[in-house]
């Protein structure tokens, strides 16, 4: 019944509210005990200086005591006090008169009524009788005139019964009955809302989480609130995106290498078979075709490594070096081993460098892999060598970082293909492809090996001015 959230939830909020309606209860009954006491003082000592000036009069006019006392409660009776019994104490503390036989004639020395001093009138307190009850009281001297000025001939006391809380209660208690009731059916409304209001956007994106499930990955969801599930929907949001992104890619990876090794396949096929066939029939026929069947399997061979390669550093199995690296010596042997192929273009290649550069921790191989690559490419799109060809490795350090550069003044790249040129098997330059050994995979790579070192790789291309890879290391630390 309740395996819901929002019955969960909703459920949940009841019990809280059930629970805060309880304390308050109980915090009723403590604070109706203390307000309950000083309501009755209040009301017995806003009475008790009027009684004891009518008790003053009554006696001044000849009546006695009891007769004072007896005439006071009859007043008190029609003014809508039945419940207040009156006392009347001589100085000596014993009772000389009363409206009922509560208290008899016993002595109460607790009113101490020769230590009270004039200001401290009218005095308070509670008396407690044998069979349990309870009595509040409050105390006002009565005057009478004598030598020396006003003198207290008597005390009269104003007492009520103080009823217990529970009795109380059993008149309140119909009431916050009701209004209990009505405060828990609006909170369980407004629970039920604010349940609601929760589970619903959880509903949606469990919804849309089933629909990625079943197959349909074009799934975006729009909300706002509350701030917790908006963050849930943007990360949802994000992992749909990076999911429909990787199954695009996996369908794009099977296709390229179905169309990388089917053109090397279809080699290797024919010129085996004319081998075979004896179509190939003289030696340098047969030479010819062996020498194709090797360069096709190489760049198979090339393929598969290639993939290998970037499938490890990909899923992060492939161990990196932690060395200290210079790389100003490392783009300079980069520049050594490819001065050739320069030199047979016709292309520039040059090396800028400051006097120092701070070393960086990681695989020297590694990195000059990376560099060899971005070298070869600079060379492989640099102007010819009647236009002034050229290609330039720079270096320096900017914020704790070693940034490397690759730059040359070729054709350029199209600002189209530029988000693209670390794809797997991206080629810019299709019918170069064909004619060289790439496969579109070397930027690839240069870019998980840079990413495992904790820098980043980016470039920069002008159609008709050139093209600028940049590598970004940090210096000093691994990461």
């Amino acid at each position: 019944m309740f395996k819901g959230l929002q019955s969960r939830l909703t459920l949940s909020y009841v019990v809280v509210i059930l629970v805060c309606l309880v304390l308050v209860g109980l915090a009723a009954l403590v604070l109706l005990r203390g307000y309950q006491r000083n309501l009755s003082y209040t009301r017995l000592a806003d009475r008790s200086i009027l009684a004891a000036g009518l008790t003053g009069g009554f006696l001044r006019r000849g009546s006695s005591p009891q007769d004072a006392v007896q005439r006071l409660a009859r007043q008190m009776g029609r003014g809508g006090e039945p419940g207040i019994s009156a006392y009347l104490f001589d100085p000596t503390g014993r009772v000389v008169a009363a409206s009922n036989d509560k208290l008899d004639d016993r002595r109460f020395d607790d009113l101490a009524l020769r230590s009270v001093p004039p200001s401290a009138w009218p005095v308070r307190g509670e008396w407690r009788l044998a069979v349990g009850e309870r009595w509040l009281y409050v105390a006002e001297p009565v005057y009478s005139p004598g030598e020396g000025g006003q003198r207290i001939a008597f005390v009269l006391a104003l007492a009520e019964p103080f009823r217990p809380v529970r009795l109380a209660l059993g008149d309140l208690l119909p009431r916050l009955v009701w209004a209990g009731a009505v405060a828990l059916a609006v909170s369980v409304v407004v629970a039920a809302l604010v349940a609601y209001s929760v589970a619903r956007p959880l509903d949606r994106i469990a919804r849309a989480a089933e629909e990625i499930a079943a197959g349909n990955y074009d799934q975006q969801l729009d909300i706002a609130t509350p701030t917790e599930v908006a963050r849930l929907a943007a990360s949802f949001n994000s992992m749909a995106q990076r999911v429909k992104a990787t199954l695009q890619s996996q369908q794009d990876l099977v296709g390229n290498v179905s169309h990388e090794l089917k053109t090397p396949l279809t080699s290797i096929q024919g010129f085996s078979q004319a081998l075979l066939d004896g179509t190939a029939g003289d030696d340098v026929a047969r030479a010819r075709a062996a020498a194709i069947i090797r360069e096709e399997a190489g760049r198979m061979r090339r393929l598969v490594d290639e993939l290998l390669d970037l499938a490890r550093l990909e899923a992060g199995q492939v161990t990196l070096a932690r060395d200290a690296v210079d790389v100003a010596e490392l783009l300079r042997g980069c520049a050594a081993r490819f001065t050739p192929q320069s030199e047979q273009a016709g292309v520039v290649l040059e090396v800028q460098l400051p006097p120092s550069l701070p070393l960086v921790v990681g695989d020297a191989d590694r990195l000059g892999e990376v560099f060899g690559n971005l070298v070869d490419n600079a060379l492989k799109h640099a102007r010819s060598a009647s236009d002034g060809g050229r290609v330039v490795l720079c270096a320096e350090q900017q914020r704790g970082h070693v940034v490397c550069s690759v730059t040359d003044n070729g054709c350029g790249i199209p600002a189209e293909d530029l988000p693209r040129v670390f794809e797997r098997f991206y080629q810019v330059d299709k019918s170069r492809a064909r004619r060289g050994s790439s496969v579109g995979l070397g930027l690839a790579i240069a870019r998980e090996i840079i990413q495992a070192h904790g820098g980043q790789i980016g470039v920069e291309s002008v159609e008709g001015l050139g093209t600028r890879f940049s590598v970004e290391l940090p210096a000093g630390s691994y990461p």
